[in-house]
């Protein structure tokens, strides 16, 4: 499921501004099998690394934790300049009890779709370093 989610938020994000956006199914299949990165959260300097291997200007890293049944998972991102190796965003959604949803798919997309709302929004900041 966190592979739709990353999917599905690319795919917000791409639609939502005027950002080429790399999708993370590409940039995993192309540094993996480079041998770029394990499992592991990198830090900015393999970020750095990562984004350049990709033409990438900006990168976005995360994580989304399933807190129990019924509600949406937590989600945690970061947008990182890979020339300047700074974090230009964070975005956090809490869990919340999904009332008139229940299954699981449905409750990432919806923390995903909350997820990338503030996102662009933190993009569109005038006074965004994002911008």
């Amino acid at each position: 499921m966190r592979r739709s989610a990353g999917e599905w938020f690319a795919h917000k994000l791409h639609t939502g501004t005027r950002l080429k956006v790399i999708s993370p199914g590409f940039a995993e299949a192309s540094l993996f099998s480079r041998h770029a990165f394990d499992q592991r959260e990198p830090g900015l300097d393999e970020i750095q690394e990562l984004g350049q291997r990709l033409g990438a200007q900006m990168v976005v890293t995360g994580s989304v934790r399933f807190p129990g049944r019924g509600q949406t998972p937590e989600i945690d991102l970061q947008l990182i300049d890979v020339s300047l190796k700074e974090v230009l965003a964070r975005v956090s959604t809490p869990a919340e009890v999904g009332l008139f949803v229940h299954d699981p798919y449905e409750l990432t997309l919806l923390a995903v779709e909350q997820a990338a709302k503030k996102m662009l929004a933190s993009l569109e900041t005038p006074t965004s370093k994002a911008r």
